[in-house]
């Protein structure tokens, strides 16, 4: 509805300027589906009262892949690298909580989420993939296939999935991002094209400091 768009873009602006590092718009999450379970904040929800998901961000996985690999072979590799962390996870840390019976799994994300300070970056995971630069032509194909790699390697596991299981391209959290955002070689137009693929839509995006609140709003609106 208009009035939702409109609370949601007046409180985007409002918690931006809260604190001039912007790290208040960490807080709040506009959402457009069923993400019960979903383990990532301010995201996360729970019917139950006892229940709990997990969260994996799996960008790490990426850094162990064969540079040496032709790029189909390379998605393979991660789907199977995936794989066998799901089922070692699944083992060593959650069985035995689950078998306890006396709180819920609700399943597990294991999207590809960057983290701020890492000394990794999304776009070196990219460049392992054999993507010359973030942005380039191929990158959406990239994308594409690792969200299909990332679902793959949960029903090879057989993982109950829940909330996004896909990229993450959260620029302010991600230093190779953030270059490249600094540089203007992405931009959210770029950045709104990726997430039709990503399956997680936009995250921590730098906007103009005097962005009007209808750019907001229909930006929200072509993200739902």
């Amino acid at each position: 509805s208009n009035k939702a768009l409109e609370i949601a873009s007046k409180a985007i602006i409002k918690l931006s300027r809260l604190n001039k590092t912007g790290i208040d718009c960490f807080r709040l999450g506009i959402s457009f589906g069923n993400l019960n379970g979903c383990p990532y904040f301010p995201y996360s929800q729970f019917q139950s009262e006892y229940g709990f998901s997990l969260g994996l961000e799996t960008l790490n996985l990426l850094q162990l892949i064969n540079g040496n690999q032709i790029f189909s072979l390379k998605i393979s590799e991660f789907t199977q690298l995936l794989s066998t962390e799901l089922n070692l996870v699944m083992k060593k840390c959650l069985n035995p909580i689950i078998d306890n019976g006396e709180v819920n799994f609700e399943g597990i994300d294991a999207s590809i989420a960057p983290f701020p300070r890492s000394e990794f970056s999304i776009t070196d995971g990219f460049a392992k993939l054999g993507l010359r630069r973030f942005g380039a032509p191929g990158t959406l194909t990239r994308i594409s296939q690792l969200t299909l790699a990332i679902k793959q390697a949960i029903k090879n596991a057989g993982v109950k999935p829940v909330g996004f299981n896909g990229c993450m391209f959260s620029v302010t959290e991600d230093d190779g991002l953030a270059d490249i955002a600094i540089r203007q070689e992405i931009n959210i137009e770029k950045l709104m094209l990726y997430s039709t693929v990503c399956g997680c839509g936009l995250d921590m995006v730098p906007v103009s400091g005097d962005i009007h609140m209808g750019t907001i709003m229909n930006l929200i609106c072509d993200i739902a």
